[in-house]
């Protein structure tokens, strides 16, 4: 039996030399860089796993692979943020067979690294990265349970650097959604003019340059949970096609009058205040009522110092698994 792995990400040269395929000859694996590459490989090769990271230069293409592969059956996509993850990952593949493998990757979505699901779950991962125990983390920890099972709206807010995605990732990993995609977007990070087809779609021909159709990341996240971080960035014609898909439930992709169905979790997060948004007229009101119907604090590590030593102690364990010599506190 072999195990066969498609890893999408335009960073080929960093992670080729961490494979572990070297002597394995029931490890294949295929690189992509481009929606091109994948779907050469999707039509001659029979694709057990997709790993794809978002941080690899981008955005858009997981939208146009995920619409690739939900055409092969038995396909399995795993989603992950950055590419420290996903090579991660590939080096915990060495200790598994290929039969091992195909247990553990059913078809479908995931967003989760995969190492610390094989080791089991422990509190660093049920709240994914949210370390601390002081009374303002034990506050959102106690906030993350609570909300986490429903499908409310969450918006975050908290100065840059203070984890807000941390809280997002903590929300989906408790929820019902967890063994589905979880799609961070940084609505800062896309230029104004592509932002439309990269979160709503496109259809072949919309535009030019358009001459493939595209998911966009809404559809991409179906079933999942989407973060929208800097939403305070969205254009206002773009608020008012957000807010639509909120209440409709549904996505009309650019180019097309058709309707298609979603079903997604929306947290979003910013570093400003958008009631004071809302008051100069660039951030819609019905939208951040829509978004905020929970509204979490994310604090600074000045009010919360007594986690120092926690979170010092988490970066030296994550810094020996790396391989960095040992340092004691």
């Amino acid at each position: 039996m072999c195990f066969t792995l498609l890893i999408a990400s335009s960073e080929k040269k960093v992670l080729s030399r961490r494979t572990p395929q070297e002597g394995r000859q029931d490890l294949r694996i295929f690189f992509a860089c481009s929606i091109a590459e994948a779907e050469k490989i999707f039509r001659n090769e029979n694709i057990d796993l997709v790993l794809f990271s978002l941080d690899s230069g981008d955005p858009g293409l997981f939208g146009r692979i995920a619409g690739s592969a939900k055409q092969k059956k038995g396909t399995k996509i795993v989603v992950f943020g950055t590419l420290d993850e996903l090579s991660d990952t590939l080096n915990s593949f060495e200790k598994h067979t290929p039969e091992e493998l195909k247990r553990l990757f059913s078809p479908g979505y995931s967003r989760a690294p995969i190492p610390e699901c094989m080791k089991g779950r422990n509190d660093d991962f049920l709240y994914h990265g949210l370390i601390g125990n002081s009374c303002e983390t034990r506050k959102v920890k106690d906030l993350v349970v609570r909300i986490a099972p429903t499908n409310t709206t969450v918006l975050i807010q908290g100065e840059s650097g203070t984890g807000k995605e941390v809280i997002a990732r903590a929300i989906h990993y408790q929820s019902t959604r967890q063994n589905e995609v979880f799609m961070p977007v940084d609505c800062a990070a896309i230029n104004e003019s592509v932002i439309e087809s990269e979160l709503f779609g496109h259809t072949k021909g919309a535009f030019t340059g358009a001459d493939w159709s595209t998911l966009g990341l809404i559809r991409s996240a179906d079933r999942g949970t989407l973060f929208l971080d800097e939403i305070a960035e969205l254009p206002l014609h773009l608020q008012a096609k957000l807010l639509r898909t909120l209440q409709e439930k549904s996505v009309k992709p650019v180019g097309t009058s058709k309707i298609f169905p979603v079903d997604i979790r929306i947290v979003s997060a910013t570093n400003r205040n958008l009631a004071e948004e809302v008051k100069k007229g660039t951030f819609r009101q019905d939208l951040y009522y829509r978004l905020s119907t929970v509204t979490i604090y994310s604090p600074p590590l000045r009010e919360r110092l007594s986690d120092l030593p926690l979170l010092c102690a988490h970066f030296l364990k994550q810094l020996r698994q790396e391989g960095f010599p040992e340092k004691k506190l």
